[in-house]
């Protein structure tokens, strides 16, 4: 008989053991927890190192490219540090907080919002780069981009 195993799961990941029949054997317990990372990855999804690394690391800026990116790129978001480092739960927490705090924006900016390097054209729905990027990602200079990732504040 062959045997395999299925992972599963939205906010928490288990296996699930599998016959050759694919019907769960007879186990009304779950075999615990998967840790998502590095070796775990490799041994139970059967995933090679190279694809391991891109999945914990395609997200992570560095060097002289980090330095380039404004403060709202989402590769820079607590929340995706977070899930670079293996912590799931705190990702999850920081991602509901970030929402909420771009619910937030969206309610006090309602229609006063336009595109900071973009227009659109007028009697469709395309946008066309009016510039500005470029030259500020090449002086480093984001002082027109929000802060994104700070703290809600109190009196909001």
């Amino acid at each position: 008989m062959v045997k395999g195993s299925k992972v599963i799961g939205d906010e928490s990941m288990r296996r699930i053991s599998r016959s050759s029949t694919c019907q769960p054997q007879n186990s009304p317990k779950p075999l615990g927890e998967i840790h998502l990372k590095g070796d775990s990855l490799m041994r139970i999804l059967n995933i090679a190192a190279f694809a391991v690394s891109g999945f914990l690391h395609c997200n992570e800026p560095s060097g002289t490219k980090q330095e380039k990116l404004p403060p709202t790129d989402s590769r820079l978001g607590p929340d995706q540090l977070y899930l670079v480092n293996g912590e799931f739960e705190m990702a999850n927490a920081e991602k509901l907080r970030l929402e909420q705090r771009q619910l937030q924006a969206r309610k006090m900016q309602e229609s006063d919002r336009k595109p900071r390097w973009f227009v659109k054209d007028k009697g469709s729905n395309t946008f066309r780069y009016t510039g500005g990027y470029w030259e500020a990602r090449e002086q480093g200079n984001w002082e027109s981009c929000p802060n994104l990732f700070g703290q809600i504040p109190a009196d909001q």
